[in-house]
């Protein structure tokens, strides 16, 4: 319970006066605070009003706003249109204030009351929005004292209910004392005691209310700042069109919201509410149309509630205590309505209205607004839980829906408005069905969904959902086709937004238990509609055809299917051709009857097997198809921003639903076409179309091309399977002319072979098409299965199973055989070595049987066909299966035919028995004849020795066919043609060389090449590669042997025992050719070899004999007894240089000597001995020989140690004669055979030069004249014979004489005439250890001449004078030379000048300024500072060139190894002196010279600058005079070399006015030309200047362009980024086909020799070497780009020839590769080709413009290059021309470091740049 104040008044009236309201408001206060303070009973009651007013602020707190605007409406009467203000001044007062101000009627008595009573209200249930008198306690939150003003019955202002409620202060007055206060506070809310409001307390705002008409305010000083935001906040939400907040307010047509924030301008919100009929008429529900302004417009469905139903909800509700028992009393109609947003918006709000919005967190069921009475929580933010009340009204809600649906399908904005009203939530599905079902309808069948096409509404259980973003498969081209006019397709409209369809969706599965997203299967059927009702449209328009459409199709069909099973697409037709036909996709099944259709062969990936526009002929075009070609299926990546795949064609590919038009692909269809048709074009057509797509490209997949059925013609005029068909003599590379001229020559005596003339292939000008390039036809033509050569005749029988045993004696009579064929295999087959193993097991033929053509009748052919059928018969065991030469048979039952049998064939033993085998005949090599190929020979041509033409060799041009192929090679081997130099043959050779010398007739011509074959045999036997010898010789064999120098045969059983020499002494030798015995000719390294493996062979044992076997006697005495002559002697050391320099110069190019091998050659030449007498005799093994009187009796003795040389005649009498007849014997001994003739032909020479019998010391230019090089050269040779042992007294003598004197030096002469011993100088010179330097021991000197040190740099070590020591030099004489620097004289010279340089320019300054000063040129003094300048810079002048005092005096050459400075400077001196001056005058005040060069360059620079931009306008402007060439030319810089050359900076300052004379002066200033360069002079304008620097900056932009730009066939290009891809496509546009078609192989180039300087040549020398045209120089940008295209060119030339193998490395690849791999630089080469086997190809791309030939190569190049020089995998490939597509040319060329390139480039230029030159037929090719 709660007090009872005072009754003021009977009934709801209003105070008249303000008197009156004021007398009302102290009565009820009073009677509060009485019954408070003295009705003990109501404390308790008072209490809990308090904290119930006190809770319902918070609650209210954030709905204040609201609350008031709810009040204002209730105060409205029914069907007015009042208006409510609410102004929030956030400038009034400290926090600011709210206003809240309404139009309706104005404060009651009841009003008055329940605002200031708990929990109760003037209204009844139903008569307004609230009913409990709470809603205003919600401002207590955010205003501490809010005040009341309405207005009076008189309407005269706001003299009505005006009042407050009691703060603190109040409540002291309203009591008697402070205990009453505080009781009366504790006891009960200040907010229950309101204090009235004189008008002279009005805020002056409330006029201005007044005036608008408004009759009731609330104002609220807030409490705090954050009730300001929350005020903020809640003018947000209402002026918010997410829930309208006048939406349901029928009695307001406005509200009006100010903002007054400080220092801004008023804020003003105009809310508006205004109804309009709608057009929708449904029973039992009112409809309009609601426009608020700003908000939006709502299409509003109100129906009335029954009312007794209502009531029943209320008294459940109030039997279930969720609402108050005053509900009850609900007065009037209850209504719920329907709110639907008309206009378009993205996603429409749904909210729950109870008058005003609740919480948003408060939801609808359906996208739209539900306004009823619900029950809701005390602050109205929620529903009460539960509530029957609120259940019955969503019902009614429901039955709005069910009833109005189809009335609503007709409304302008239906199709948004239906789904937004019959798509519930799913937790309200079922009251929505219930409803439906009252209506007589089914929730699930219902078509209230709008669809796209022709049916336009669909149900739950029938619409799809799709909203994928698509390309074009998109719902509307989806909803275009025939399958939505049958309901196939029904799809929601994209319209509806994805918050709807997610809702629809959710609607669906609650429903239907179904999901709207259709299945794969579904989407598939409507994929396939809209394509063709693309093609349809194509076909109908073709200029309508839309690529993007297409792949557009594919794109969205990868993205749905990306993770689904793609069957229900296979088979599907989905893809269009070139013809705008429309085709199945791969994998249906009528695949096997549907044409097969293919990427366009352009897609082909790189590095496929495939060459590129292969079209398919129309005869063709039922069986393949291309997909169009037009359909782009590369886009850019926007992240990558490369060109890459679109989705669609990866994911078409992927599936394999569309296949690449790959080589097996592609033949496999027509493999599965031709089998089924003899159509002639058909096959021509399909012929010509194989050929395109394999011709260029290895294919071994399957199926084989010889595997398609390809029917060719034939000459016979019949069409036949290409492997029944011939090659005929049209076809050239081919064996047809040889097979045609077999048939001819065979003419009526084969009938096998006349039979192959109708198997003859028409000739290429027959077929049906051009062909154009025959050898690739040819080649594709024996891939196909054209037969090249003799076609094997298969004969197998038809027979089954047999027992092992049989088929070695029953088979031959089950084949049909000729008689001659049959009496030769049938004897082969029983006596062949080859049985089954199981000889009563079956075994059946798992090959074939077959035999030759013309095997039968061979005998009946003439020569001529034999010799031809030979040939055919070699070439056709190269390329026949194994078939032809073999029978497998095997075991049926057991696994993979185990236990295999090859027996031999009709064919293999016409080979192996029959003598067709064309040889040439022993010893008449131009004729020939057949042999078995048991009886003959095949000679290697790459074999090192002669071919042994005594022998039958197999014919030149089989013998060439056997080398190239390594199969027939091994066949003829098995067959038994034995190899010349097969080691395992060199048994049967040995036989056959013995047997061909007693046979044959030997030619004397022949023998000696017959005796080196005999000895190359026993090599072989010996020590040849491969397998050991088959076999062995026997005791009746005979062996060839030599005797006296003849051949012959010997028997090894002969009593005479044959001798084999066992070493490589030449005595020995010449001793047995002089004797009547046997000599096995064999090479003496294997003699013992040879003789044990006789012995081994036939027990029988040779004499072995050597070097040791042999002794020569001097007039009786043996040659190692007695006394010789040392050869080399005094007087006879130039021996020595005359062998060394035979062996440097006279040596083979292949015997190159080293300095090692020609010292040891010298040392073995001091050690021989000559012994001379008149009796030289020989005893071998014991015996003397009698030496035959024709022989030389010189005799070289190499005993170990004692070389000796024996010869007849008087060893004083050594003359040039006697030296040039021991000269070879000579070159024997000290080991250089090779060039002992050389020897004796360079003393001979020597002699005939010098002219004298006695031998005398020639001179350099005597070796020089004799070996035809240079004096230098010869020299240096020389020279190096001064080191170690042999150049020590050399080295030592000169150092002798300088530090212990000539007495001394003479005794080391003496000492050191024959061979120096070192350790016997040293000790000599020990004795002289007192007179040597510290630092020079003997031990020290004798080591350093050892070394080789020079003489030079051993003075230098002992510091003697250079002076001196070249004085001792010139007194030995001879050898000796002077030492001289004259290289250290110029540069000490030329460095002093440099340190003086200043202060000699300064002296010759000081002489030369008195003739500038004068105004005359300086002539002389500009020559003299230029003839300093290159002084300083000479570092090489040699001394026949020192002409001035500037350079060294000849005399300092012997003198002086560094000149002292003073001589230097006195040359100077002299030099200046000849500078000629006048009188001198006071050169005191010339400034210094570098600052005056510097300021004076600066100032003629900018004086010329000036005049190059100003007189050519001048000059424009006067007209008749022309400006300097050098301004019209620009050419300033040789301008200012010659003002500087001309030494006119160096003096004085120069002002405009010097600079005008001296150029004057110098010619390069005309008199009609100004005198100065100022504008005014010139009468010229800035703007004129400014046109002009206009005019150049175009121009140099213009060169800028050209300089990075290349010409590509006649227009510019450059590598800038957006012109990159324009680029790329005319590169490989330009491509030809012959370029292409361009062997891979490394070209040929011929050697080159390197440059040598060339003397200087005199105007018109006749070989005066043609002017070399030197390129242009090219800009770094331009390098650039030319390398780019070289690579492009590379790239794709490689990649035509390895396919995906071939990868670009270099950093261009990015701007053609978008694979986000940039590529590198450094890795020294620019693009590899993988190779599984042998190692990666690494290629270095080299371009240029023009046809030269050399490129550079870095330092990172070269290092790769010489990795790699030792295998063949670093090439250079070379692009010449490659700007000009017409006349490009490739080259790959070797390794510039490899073998193959030495020799073959010239390096040329100061880098590392390398020329070569194309041979001949490199060059043609080119």
């Amino acid at each position: 319970m709660q007090p009872t104040p005072t009754n003021t008044t009977s009934g709801p009236s209003t105070p008249d006066t303000t008197g009156d309201a004021a007398a009302r408001i102290y009565a009820f206060t009073d009677a509060i605070v009485r019954e408070a303070l003295s009705v003990r009973a109501l404390v308790d009651t008072l209490k809990g009003a308090k904290k119930f007013i006190e809770q319902a602020a918070r609650e209210y707190a954030e709905r204040f706003l609201f609350e008031l605007i709810q009040n204002a409406y209730d105060a409205q009467p029914s069907a007015s249109r009042g208006r409510v203000l609410v102004v929030f001044d956030a400038t009034e007062g400290e926090f600011g204030c709210v206003y809240v101000a309404n139009t309706g009627r104005p404060f009651t008595d009841a009003n008055f009351r329940a605002i200031c009573e708990i929990a109760q209200s003037s209204k009844r249930p139903g008569e307004g929005i609230g009913n409990k008198g709470v809603g205003f306690k919600s401002v207590l939150q955010v205003a501490a004292w809010p005040e009341i003003y309405s207005r009076g019955s008189q309407g005269v202002g706001f003299d009505g209910y005006c009042f407050r409620f009691a703060d603190p202060a109040a409540m002291r007055n309203l009591t008697s004392s402070d205990e009453e206060a505080y009781d009366l506070g504790d006891r009960i809310s200040p907010y229950g005691l309101p204090i009235y409001i004189a008008p002279a307390d009005h805020p002056t705002r409330l006029s201005g209310i007044a005036d608008g008409g408004y009759v009731s305010v609330i104002r609220l000083p807030l409490r705090t700042a954050r009730a300001g935001d929350i005020t903020r906040k809640q003018i947000a939400d209402a002026v918010s069109s997410q829930a309208p907040l006048l939406l349901f307010l029928d009695r307001l047509a406005e509200l009006r919201i100010e903002v007054i924030e400080p220092f801004e301008e008023l804020v003003v919100h105009e809310l508006v509410r205004e109804e309009a009929p709608s057009g929708i008429e449904v029973d039992g529900i009112r409809s309009c149309e609601v426009h608020l302004g700003d908000a939006g417009r709502c299409l509003l469905l109100t129906k009335t509630v029954p009312h007794e139903a209502f009531i029943e909800a209320i008294e459940a509700s109030i039997t279930a205590t969720l609402v108050d028992e005053s509900w009850r009393d609900w007065d009037g109609d209850a209504e719920v309505a329907i709110a639907l947003r008309i206009d378009e918006v993205d996603e429409a709000d749904s909210r729950l209205y109870c008058f005003l919005p609740m919480d948003h967190r408060v939801r609808g069921p359906f996208a739209g607004h539900l306004n009823a009475p619900f029950a809701v929580t005390l602050a109205r933010d929620g529903l009460v839980p539960s509530a029957p009340l609120n259940e019955y009204l969503f019902d009614v809600a429901a039955d709005i829906v069910a009833a109005s649906w189809t009335a609503l399908r007709e409304h302008a904005e239906g199709r948004r408005l239906v789904p937004g009203l019959a798509v519930w939530n799913e937790a309200q599905i079922a009251r929505l069905g219930a409803a439906f079902q009252r209506q007589g309808r089914d929730l699930a069948t219902a078509e209230f969904l709008p669809v796209l096409g022709p049916k336009r509404w669909s149900s739950l259980a029938a619409a799809n959902v799709w909203r994928q973003p698509m390309h074009t498969l998109t719902p509307e081209a989806i909803g275009e086709t025939n399958l939505a006019a049958d309901g196939q397709a029904s799809i929601l409209e994209p319209p509806l937004g994805n918050f709807r369809l997610d809702a629809i969706e959710a609607m669906s599965k609650a429903v239907t238990r179904r999901s709207m997203i259709p299945e794969a299967s579904r989407v598939a059927i409507w994929a396939e509609a809209v394509a063709k009702r693309l093609a349809v449209t194509a076909q109908r328009r073709p200029d309508s055809f839309d690529p993007l459409a297409w792949i557009g199709l594919y794109d969205d069909l990868a993205a749905v299917f990306e993770r689904d099973d793609v069957s229900s697409l296979r088979g599907r037709e989905l893809l269009i051709d070139d013809n705008l036909r429309i085709h199945r996709t791969w994998g249906g099944p009528t695949e096997d009857q549907a044409p097969a259709i293919f990427f366009p062969m352009r897609e082909i990936a790189e590095g496929d097997d495939l060459s590129r526009d292969v079209t398919i002929p129309k005869t063709l075009g039922r069986h393949l198809a291309y997909v169009h070609s037009e359909i782009a299926w590369k886009s850019v990546n926007p992240k990558t921003k490369r060109m890459e795949n679109r989705p669609g064609r990866e994911f078409l590919e992927r599936t394999n639903l569309v296949q690449m038009p790959r080589t097996q692909a592609l033949l496999a269809r027509l493999a599965a076409v031709l089998p089924h048709t003899r159509d002639k074009q058909v096959h021509a057509d399909a012929l010509r179309l194989v050929f395109n797509l394999t011709a260029k490209r290895q294919y071994t997949q399957a199926p084989p091309v010889s595997a398609l059925h390809i029917l060719l013609p034939t000459c016979s005029g019949d069409w036949l399977p290409a492997g029944e068909t011939l090659f005929s003599a049209s076809w050239t590379d081919t064996l047809g002319s040889v097979v045609e001229k077999l048939i001819g020559e065979a003419a009526g005596a084969s009938t096998d072979v006349e039979v192959l003339r109708g198997r003859l292939l028409v000739s290429p000008v027959e077929f049906t098409f051009r062909i154009e390039s025959l050898p690739s036809w040819v080649a594709f033509l024996r891939r196909v299965g054209v037969r090249d050569g003799l076609p094997p005749i298969d004969v197998t029988p038809s027979i089954g199973d047999q027992q092992g045993q049989w088929w070695t004696w029953g088979l031959a009579t089950a084949v049909k055989l000729p008689p001659a064929d049959h009496a030769r295999w049938d004897p082969a087959l029983r006596a062949s070595a080859a049985r089954p193993n199981f000889p009563y097991t079956h075994y059946r033929i798992v090959g074939r049987v077959q035999r030759l053509p013309g095997s039968g009748d061979y005998q009946n052919l003439p020569p001529a066909a034999r010799e031809t059928y030979g040939r055919l018969l070699v070439f056709g065991l190269g390329s026949w299966d194994q078939d032809v030469l073999s029978v497998r048979i095997a075991r049926p039952r057991a696994p993979n035919h185990a236990d295999p049998v090859s027996l031999p064939s009709p064919a293999a033993e016409f080979l192996r028995q029959v003598e067709w085998l064309p040889v040439t005949r022993p010893g008449a090599p131009t004729a020939e004849d057949f042999a078995r190929p048991t009886t003959a020979w095949h000679y290697r041509d790459t074999d090192n020795e002669a071919r042994p033409t005594f022998m039958p060799l197999v014919v030149t041009a089989l013998r060439r066919q056997i080398e190239s192929s390594p199969i027939a090679s091994e066949r003829l081997r098995s067959l038994g043609l034995n190899t010349w130099n097969e080691r395992s043959d060199a048994v049967l050779r040995l036989r056959a060389l013995a047997l061909a010398h007693q046979t044959y007739d030997v030619p004397d011509s022949l023998v000696a090449n017959l005796r080196k074959a005999y000895e190359r045999t026993w090599t072989l036997v010996t020590r040849g590669v491969g397998p050991g010898p088959v076999g062995s010789l026997r005791r009746e064999d005979h062996v060839l042997v030599t005797q006296r120098g003849r051949l012959g045969a010997h028997a090894l059983a002969s009593a005479l025992v044959p001798y084999v020499l066992v070493d490589e002494d030449r005595l020995v030798a010449a001793v047995l050719d002089t004797i009547e015995v046997p000599v096995l000719p064999v090479d003496p390294s294997d003699g013992r070899v040879v003789a044990a493996t006789i012995e081994k062979w036939t027990a029988l044992k040779l004499r072995t004999v050597g070097g040791t076997d042999v002794r020569v006697f001097v007039d009786g005495v043996p040659v190692e007894d007695h006394d010789g002559e040392t050869l080399v002697c005094p007087g006879r050391e130039w021996l020595v240089d005359l062998v060394a320099l035979t062996l440097e110069f006279k040596a083979s190019a292949f015997n190159r000597q080293t300095d090692a091998r020609i010292r040891s050659a010298t040392g073995l030449l001091r050690a021989i001995k000559l012994h001379a007498g008149d009796d030289i005799s020989i005893e071998l093994q014991g015996q003397p020989v009698a030496l035959p009187a024709h022989l030389r009796r010189v005799f070289a003795v190499s005993g170990p140690g004692n070389p000796a040389v024996a010869y007849e005649g008087e060893v004083s009498v050594l003359n040039w004669d006697i030296l040039s007849l021991l000269a070879p014997k000579i070159g024997e001994l000290i080991g250089a055979v090779e060039t002992a003739n050389a020897l004796e032909t360079v003393v001979t020479s020597l002699a005939r030069r010098l002219g004298s019998a006695s031998l005398t010391t020639p001179s350099d230019a005597d070796y020089s004249a004799v070996f035809e090089e240079s004096t230098d050269r010869v020299a240096e040779v020389r020279r190096a014979q001064r080191t170690g042992v042999t150049g020590l007294a050399f080295a030592l003598r000169p150092i002798v004489a300088a530090l212990l004197g000539e007495d001394v030096l003479l005794d080391l002469l003496r000492a050191t005439a024959e061979e120096p011993d070192p350790d016997a100088i040293v000790a000599y010179l020990s004795g002289f250890s007192d007179r040597l330097p510290s630092s020079a021991s003997p031990e020290h000197l004798v080591n350093r001449a050892l070394e080789g040190t020079p003489i030079a740099a051993m003075r230098d070590e002992l510091q003697i004078g250079f002076a001196e020591f070249n004085r001792v030099l010139i007194a030995l004489g001879g050898e000796y030379a002077p030492i001289q620097n004259p290289q250290g004289l110029v540069t000490a010279m030329a460095s002093h000048l440099a340190r003086q340089r200043d202060l000699i320019i300064d002296r010759l300054r000081v002489r030369a300024a008195p003739l500038f000063d004068a105004g005359i040129l300086p002539v002389h003094y500009a020559a003299m500072v230029s003839e300093l300048g290159a002084a300083i810079l000479r570092r090489t002048t040699p001394p026949d060139e020192w002409r001035t005092q500037l350079d060294p005096d000849l005399e300092w050459l012997n003198e002086w190894d560094q000149p002292p400075e003073a001589d230097m400077a006195r040359r100077v001196d002299v030099w200046l002196a000849t500078l000629p001056t006048d009188t001198p005058v006071d050169t005191s005040d010339l400034p210094a010279l570098l600052d005056t060069r510097a300021a004076n360059a600066r100032r003629v620079n900018a004086f010329i600058e000036c005049a190059v931009a100003r007189l050519p306008l001048w000059s424009i402007k006067r007209g008749g005079v022309l400006p300097p060439p050098w301004v019209t030319t620009n050419e300033t810089d040789e301008l200012l070399r010659q003002i500087a050359s001309a030494g006119i900076l160096d003096f004085r300052p120069l002002d405009e006015e010097a600079i005008v004379t001296w150029l004057r002066r110098l010619g390069q200033w005309s008199q009609e030309l100004p005198n100065s360069l100022e504008l005014a002079t010139l009468g010229l304008t800035p703007d004129d200047l400014a046109a002009q620097a206009e005019e150049l900056a175009r121009a140099r932009w213009e060169r800028a362009q050209e300089r990075r730009s290349v010409s590509l066939d006649g227009r510019p290009v450059s590598l800038e980024p957006d012109r990159i891809d324009e680029l790329v496509e005319a590169i490989r546009t330009g491509i030809s086909p012959d370029l292409l078609s361009t062997s891979d192989r490394p070209v040929s180039l011929r050697e080159i020799e390197e440059r040598r300087k060339r003397k200087r040549l005199k105007d018109g020398d006749a070989d005066r070497p043609p002017k070399v045209r030197v390129p242009k120089r090219l800009t770094s940008e331009q390098t650039e780009l030319i390398g780019f295209m070289g690579e492009l060119v590379a790239y794709e030339w490689l990649s035509k020839r390895y396919g995906s193998a071939c990868l670009w490395r270099s950093h261009y690849r990015r701007h053609v590769i978008n694979d986000g791999d940039i590529g590198i630089d450094d890795l020294g080469f620019d693009i590899e080709v993988l190779r599984e086997r042998r190692g990666p190809l690494m290629f270095e791309v080299k371009a240029t413009t023009t046809d030269d030939m050399a490129f550079d190569l870095s330092e990172r190049e070269i290092a790769v290059a010489q990795a790699n020089a030792g295998h063949d995998r670093y090439r250079i490939l070379f692009v010449g021309r490659v700007n000009d597509s017409e006349n490009r040319w490739v080259s790959v060329l070797p390794n510039p470091l490899s073998t193959q390139g030495r020799g073959r480039y010239r390096i040329v230029g100061r880098g590392i740049r390398y020329e070569f030159a194309l041979n001949d037929i490199a060059a043609n090719v080119r």
